[in-house]
């Protein structure tokens, strides 16, 4: 029995043939010109920003300036949440601040509802040699309580990554352990 339990963990974990890898701003909004119904009510989507059909707001200048001078400051970045409530441009504002870094030649991770990746990947990926500067998580709810342990994690690293997290104001509570984070 214990076998058959082991031989069905060992098939779950194994790659199911879908390209389930930690991608790149810079790759993912590589079609400017792609259409959205963005501004009849679809989430965003690179294209959106980089049209301007996503208008830029007050809070996206300030949180520019937070991510702007988390970056100069050498060696320890950190970890910037942006929340909000369901629709009030989290996604957008994420979105816009990593393609102006992105921009600006930092190379930036991205991970959302559609990436799939679980925690463990993407610790894989910001400890290899080729891992991106700053971290992006939109909907970074998806990953429960268990996502301040493992952030925490990659902000000790040696590279020093900036994390930028984008969750429901009405769960930072439960997921952003103030205990797990205090030295963050």
């Amino acid at each position: 029995v214990a076998s058959k339990g082991f031989d069905y963990l060992a098939a779950a974990v194994q790659d199911d043939g879908e390209d389930r890898q930690l991608k790149e701003v810079a790759e993912l909004a590589g079609n400017p010109t792609e259409q959205n119904e963005f501004l009849l009510g679809n989430e965003p989507i690179w294209a959106d920003i980089q049209a301007n059909r996503a208008i830029e707001r007050e809070c996206d200048t300030m949180l520019w300036d937070r991510v702007s001078s988390a970056m100069a400051h050498e060696p320890v970045r950190g970890l910037i949440v942006l929340t909000g409530t369901a629709g009030s441009g989290k996604s957008a504002s994420l979105m816009r601040v990593c393609l102006r870094l992105a921009a600006g030649g930092i190379r930036v991770g991205w991970v959302d509802r559609q990436s799939d990746l679980p925690p463990r990947q993407i610790r894989a990926a910001m400890r290899s040699e080729l891992a991106p500067q700053v971290l992006a998580i939109d909907g970074a709810d998806m990953y429960g309580q268990e996502m301040a342990g493992w952030v925490r994690d990659l902000v000790r690293m040696d590279s020093r990554p900036l994390i930028l997290a984008a969750v429901r104001s009405g769960k930072v509570d439960r997921i952003l352990s103030p205990i797990t984070l205090s030295d963050i």
